[in-house]
């Protein structure tokens, strides 16, 4: 029998199930199918995205809180990074996009 069954079976068949995995979305799905409900929560792209922003922060010389990006999807090559760039003091928004388009030239893959 298996975990998720198992709580959903004997323990505490009302209970949310919090699926702490690496990948977390296709086994949160599994997760899902095993417990036979919806109430399965997992941290999905939520770490990927906070990820996304320190780095780019890095990149761009600000401050991580200055910067709103999120990824989507799932992870590795069918992830989609979407950033969103605010200025920072005297910088334009121009020129960090600029900037951030440099620094990810290098990881972005021609298809």
């Amino acid at each position: 029998m298996t975990i998720a069954a198992g709580i959903n079976e004997k323990a505490a068949p009302t209970a949310v199930i919090l699926v702490a995995t690496d990948p977390p979305e296709p086994l949160a799905a599994v997760a899902r199918r095993l417990a036979g409900h919806d109430r399965v929560l997992s941290a999905g792209t939520g770490l990927d995205s906070l990820r996304f922003r320190l780095h780019l922060a890095e990149r761009l010389g600000a401050s991580p809180g200055c910067v709103e990006a999120n990824v989507a999807g799932g992870q590795g090559v069918v992830e989609v990074l979407m950033p969103e760039m605010s200025a920072e003091e005297k910088q334009s928004l121009e020129q960090s996009a600029e900037k951030l388009r440099a620094s990810l030239k290098p990881f972005v893959r021609a298809g």
